[in-house]
């Protein structure tokens, strides 16, 4: 190298080391930091979960994990793929910039910190009891039976804080979820009735649920907890007066609880009303499969490969009363009958003219409009019956919602089907076996290419329009006020993920009420019956299952029985048609 060339490559470097250095801003530098991992990151570490325990809007976890450590950007993992290996992110994604490398690298050096969140001050049961109270008051005499209320005071509370963008999505899903499991005709969003947002209120009729759809949900809740027997004055006196304005002996769940549940079986099943059998919800919804198939009213589409299916999948797309019904033909084979290609014109009906053309399948799923026009989702088996989940044989999940592979109903089909029926490349029209009128039937059925992508648009416009009418108010404000609504997490499975992880002092403080974690350390050090339960770790700051703090084990949870013991509420839950 010349001397001129070298000198003008050191003059290059240090211009763009001085540039790099300006576009730090120690005043905006958590913002910076956050705002990077927000922007290069979180597509597959914390909207989805690429990489299982790296979420890039939990700091605590990016420090136990040794994503970040603090102060030093050469230990800190993030600072070794981004700034030093550079094979993060992936070459087909956006790339940082020398600014913003750099921004990165002193962020990590200045501590890593976080935004500070909105100044939502602590919920106290008190507080709690008092916010559900005023608005049962304001609320005339004659809806109070039907008023229910979530909570999300546990993440409130804290220690570590929950980022802005995670309290909205908790927020999204909460919307989704409830509106997701209603047959009624609009959507109707929960509405926050303290000052820090973390109580919402819905009225039971908003979405079906009057007759005794919400004691359902209380025989499977295991953070019941009574208070109108509180020793404290104030409490006791506020909790019966909201058990009496509602009716009901728990008015409030946990909102994140009721995502990570409410969207799978058996709650699923019940909240939604589902039938047992595909025919019962074909009957309900005015869907008739054979007379679609004999007079070409459907569109069909058959591929080798797709997201859920292990062999081909063949999709029959229907209308409904209330807009669409598509359905899934699965198999555990691709050969013999299970071979598309060769038996494309299944399955096999009673008198059917192409019976030795008829696929035999193993299941399927079925995705329908709702009258809100959001979706619901039903999995069947080979006979059509109703089943909680796919058999890993015949269909898998690699988004692992729910933490396993296997298809749950409900909860992976949202997160799968995050913004309504999923793009497809059809190949059976032109790649079929078959010749003659079987072959004229199968045109009349699996549509051009260019028809079918006109009615997936149509059938994605109308879900996402619904998805913006649940989620929309919680998700674009602020920053976000213009971002597509479709570059968002899917709030239900990230919230279900976030539930799910180990529950470390500071988690299991919040959620039993106690200032902080170190109050909790002491107290289970102390008290032998939480070391009994299972509690003992977290004296030494160790984590517990999620798992071994929710099961409902003879009746009730170690949250109730720890509750309990600390002397926070009576553990309660419904049994059959009476209360205990």
């Amino acid at each position: 190298m010349s001397r001129t060339i070298g000198f003008a490559c050191v003059l290059v470097l240090l211009v763009r080391t001085t540039e790099a250095q300006e576009t730090v801003r120690p005043d905006q530098l958590a913002e910076q930091g956050y705002g990077l991992l927000k922007k290069y990151c979180a597509r597959c570490h914390g909207d989805t979960f690429a990489v299982t325990g790296l979420d890039v809007y939990d700091r605590s976890g990016l420090v136990e994990a040794g994503y970040i450590e603090a102060g030093d950007p050469e230990k800190s993992q993030i600072w070794q793929r981004v700034g030093v290996d550079r094979d993060m992110p992936p070459e087909d994604q956006p790339q940082p910039s020398a600014e913003e490398i750099a921004v990165l690298k002193e962020w990590i050096r200045a501590g890593a910190e976080f935004p500070a969140l909105d100044t939502r001050s602590p919920v106290t049961l008190v507080g709690m009891y008092q916010a559900m109270h005023d608005h049962l008051q304001s609320a005339p005499a004659e809806d109070r039976p039907f008023l229910r209320f979530y909570t999300f005071a546990n993440l409130n509370n804290h220690p570590a804080g929950v980022t802005n963008d995670e309290f909205r999505l908790y927020q999204a899903a909460l919307s989704k979820a409830i509106n997701g499991l209603s047959w009624q005709s609009r959507i109707v969003r929960p509405v926050a009735v303290d000052q820090q947002q973390t109580l919402f209120v819905i009225d039971l009729r908003d979405y079906g649920w009057e007759d005794g759809l919400w004691t359902e949900i209380l025989r499977q809740y295991p953070y019941g907890l009574r208070h109108d027997q509180s020793s404290d004055d104030r409490l006791r006196s506020l909790a019966k007066r909201v058990l009496e304005m509602t009716g009901t002996s728990i008015p409030c769940l946990r909102g994140d609880w009721f995502v990570a549940h409410a969207t799978r079986p058996p709650l699923y099943h019940t909240l939604l009303q589902l039938p047992e059998t595909a025919a019962a919800l074909e009957e309900k919804l005015s869907v008739d499969v054979v007379a679609d198939f004999r007079n070409d009213r459907l569109q069909r589409a058959g591929f080798a490969t797709s997201g859920v299916s292990n062999q081909n999948r063949l999709v029959d797309r229907h209308r409904s009363v209330h807009g669409i019904y598509w359905k899934s033909y699965d198999f555990k084979s691709n050969v013999g009958r299970g071979n598309l290609f060769q038996f494309p014109l299944g399955p096999e009906f009673e008198n059917g003219e192409f019976s030795k053309h008829a696929f035999a399948h193993d299941g399927g799923e079925i995705i329908f409009s709702l009258p809100n026009g959001l979706h619901g989702y039903l999995l069947v088996d080979s006979k059509g019956n109703r089943i909680d989940e796919g058999p890993v044989d015949v269909v898998s999940n690699s988004l692992k919602t729910g933490g396993t592979p296997i298809i749950i109903n409900g909860m992976s089909c949202m997160a799968c089907h995050k913004h309504g029926v999923i793009t497809f490349r059809d190949t059976l029209r032109e790649g079929a076996g078959v010749f003659g009128t079987a072959r004229d039937k199968l045109r009349r059925l699996a549509p051009l290419e260019s028809e079918m992508d006109g009615l997936l648009d149509q059938d994605r416009e109308q879900f996402v329009a619904a998805l913006g009418e649940a989620v929309g108010k919680f998700l674009q404000v602020g920053d976000d006020r213009d971002r597509d609504l479709q570059s968002f997490p899917e709030p239900i499975s990230a919230v279900v993920t976030r539930y799910q992880a180990d529950l470390g002092p500071q988690t299991v403080a919040a959620e039993l009420w106690l200032d902080d974690s170190a109050e909790l350390e002491r107290i289970v050090e102390t008290n032998s019956r939480l070391k009994t339960l299972g509690l003992g770790p977290l004296a030494g700051g160790a984590t517990i299952k999620r798992q071994s703090w929710d099961a409902l084990s003879g009746g009730v949870s170690t949250f109730q029985l720890g509750a309990s013991a600390l002397d926070i509420g009576i553990p309660h839950r419904v049994f059959g048609g009476s209360t205990e």
